[in-house]
């Protein structure tokens, strides 16, 4: 296991690739479907096996075989994307927030007891 890992260098993009050679078990058949060239997507896929340090798929004459560390990458990976999927759906239901709102323009306004959406329409 490698000691020190760059977890910027993990897309979320090059992940879902991962997930969908993992599905398909076909380059060819995952890159569309992350609207990616095929050229990208193997380049994707080589930068991340390079930055996890092990390889995740073999590559056969019938397409992609996933190595244990790529079913294991594959299979987290679509935890996390559900998991923020949930975390986009759940962002997005949340109220807006209330309160008293003041303006500051030179000098203080107070607005009342007003909800963002009020606020942001009428400025």
């Amino acid at each position: 296991m490698r000691a020190s890992l760059n977890i910027a260098r993990l897309d979320l993009q090059s992940l879902r690739l991962a997930v969908k050679c993992f599905e398909t078990g076909s380059l060819t058949s995952a890159a569309p479907l992350c609207n990616m060239s095929l050229m990208c997507a193997s380049r994707r896929l080589q930068l991340l096996e390079a930055h996890l340090g092990v390889p995740l798929f073999y590559r056969r004459k019938g397409g992609l075989e996933p190595t244990h560390a790529g079913q294991v990458v594959s299979l987290r990976s679509i935890e996390l994307l559900q998991l923020l999927e949930r975390l986009i759906a759940d962002a997005l239901a949340a109220p807006g927030p209330t309160g008293i709102v003041y303006e500051n323009c030179g000098r203080r306004k107070k607005l009342g007891l007003v909800n963002a959406e009020q606020y942001q329409s009428a400025h």
